[in-house]
């Protein structure tokens, strides 16, 4: 009896050796501290994960009545991370392309101004040219009116007397010759 005794004892401080084993690893991972992050998507959900978001990751979507696996599909937050997720897992990491949009963005605005500047260059260009044809309308009134008023007066005719030219031209490149050449 005694032996059955013994070895009941064996057993049951195995057993209890074993219980304390697993109470202390119970202890263990109950102090560890899980850091949760969380982050708010652009639609205001919340999404929630434990340490650092990397492909592999559980993520949760946590409301009032709890949390859920995040459904299949892309997800971006307000700061502008973008991840994937699948069955709850994120399959994805990267971050939005709200650069290129806002570059893109920058872009069409500075087109835009130039379009602006261009117009107004243009309008002055415009007036510049609308001011010059005025004031040549107004010149060719003036010349119109002019000529009207020429050719309404009578034509005055003038005598014409043919004059003697005392130096003709090859007279005088004769004589010139006859100098250079003496």
């Amino acid at each position: 009896m005694k032996l059955t005794t013994n070895i009941n004892k064996n057993i049951n401080m195995s057993k209890l050796n074993e219980i304390k084993s697993l109470l202390t690893s119970i202890k263990t991972k109950l102090s560890e501290t899980v850091k949760l992050q969380r982050a708010t998507l652009v639609d205001g959900t919340l999404a929630e994960w434990e340490g650092e978001l990397e492909v592999g990751s559980d993520v949760w979507f946590v409301s009032e009545e709890g949390g859920s696996p995040a459904p299949d599909g892309t997800h971006e937050t307000e700061e502008g991370l973008v991840f994937t997720t699948e069955d709850g897992k994120v399959t994805a990491i990267g971050e939005a392309e709200e650069e290129a949009v806002e570059e893109e963005l920058k872009e069409e605005v500075v087109e835009q101004v130039d379009y602006e500047e261009k117009f107004n260059a243009l309008n002055e260009r415009i007036n510049s040219l609308t001011a010059t044809v005025e004031e040549l309308s107004s010149v060719l009134e003036e010349s119109v009116e002019t000529i009207e008023k020429l050719s309404k007066q009578p034509a005055v005719v003038t005598e014409t007397k043919t004059v003697d030219n005392k130096f003709n031209k090859t007279k005088n490149k004769s004589r010139a010759s006859e100098i250079l050449n003496s």
